[in-house]
């Protein structure tokens, strides 16, 4: 008989990392666990341009309102209670992310990218598994490349260049999604060579770009998950969730006042 958790019996990767201490707290995690989801603009186009891109299960396409919403809110509203309970995606957020599919696949400057990380892969293969003493599910990894035995996870980001990606991609924790999803890779298909990620920026041209997990990031995250399995573990035996820590209050090193042996000597 499977356990019942207050998130249910299953977790997902997106909740989990909401009890990482240095981006979310267990409080915020409890939470999260009942309170709806509500995604930003972002990453519903992200959405969008995942679906056109990679495709899905069709239970998992997205609702799209053709119709608008400003000009006849009659038909709006019938649409929202005729689908409630529904995440229904604007026309312009689906045509937008089919730009971004569209260019991914087959802008002169994406193909060398596409055609190494994404084409003839397998798509959103979901996966059940447990890790840490909890059972783990994923409606569907993003592209997994048997053959090669490679794990590539795919996003949309506000810009590819390299320190404002890299600072998302730490800030979102994507390496530790990676090794989350290799676990389950690992235990339920094969052991994977290469964990991967392909960012699309969300503005024209579209650029892409391909970043592969290095040894020592794969074990830092590897790490950073365990560590959370820890501390939800805790939690669940306490019945405890606390929000974050506060810590001491310093200023950066170049607005630190001089000490008084740093002060020049009064004269006389």
């Amino acid at each position: 008989m499977t356990t019942a958790y207050p998130w249910g019996t299953h977790l997902s990767y997106s909740l989990l990392k909401k009890i990482d201490p240095d981006t979310g707290s267990p409080a915020e995690f409890r939470h999260a666990c009942a309170a709806p989801f509500e995604p930003t603009r972002e990453m519903r186009i992200g959405t969008c341009a995942h679906w056109h891109l990679l495709g899905g299960p069709e239970h998992r396409r997205p609702l799209v309102y053709e119709g608008d919403k400003v000009r006849d809110p009659k038909a709006w509203k019938a649409y929202k209670a005729e689908h409630a309970g529904e995440r229904i995606y604007g026309l312009d957020e689906w045509r937008e992310g089919e730009a971004i599919g569209c260019a991914v696949r087959t802008a002169p400057h994406n193909r060398p990218i596409y055609t190494r990380w994404i084409e003839g892969g397998q798509y959103e293969t979901p996966l059940e598994w447990e890790m840490g003493g909890f059972p783990f599910h994923t409606g569907g990894v993003d592209i997994l490349r048997p053959g090669v035995r490679e794990l590539v996870d795919y996003k949309t980001a506000a810009t590819v260049r390299r320190g404002l990606l890299s600072a998302q991609v730490s800030r979102l924790r994507y390496p530790e999604q990676l090794v989350t999803y290799a676990a389950g890779v690992r235990a339920c298909l094969w052991e994977p060579r290469v964990l991967a990620l392909v960012a699309t920026c969300s503005s024209p041209p579209y650029c892409s770009v391909a970043l592969v997990m290095g040894g020592a990031a794969c074990q830092a995250a590897d790490a950073h998950v365990a560590s959370w399995l820890d501390l939800l573990r805790r939690c669940l035996d306490t019945d405890t969730w606390p929000g974050p820590e506060g810590w001491e209050i310093e200023p950066p090193a170049w607005e630190r006042m001089q000490g008084e042996e740093d002060l020049p000597e009064a004269a006389g």
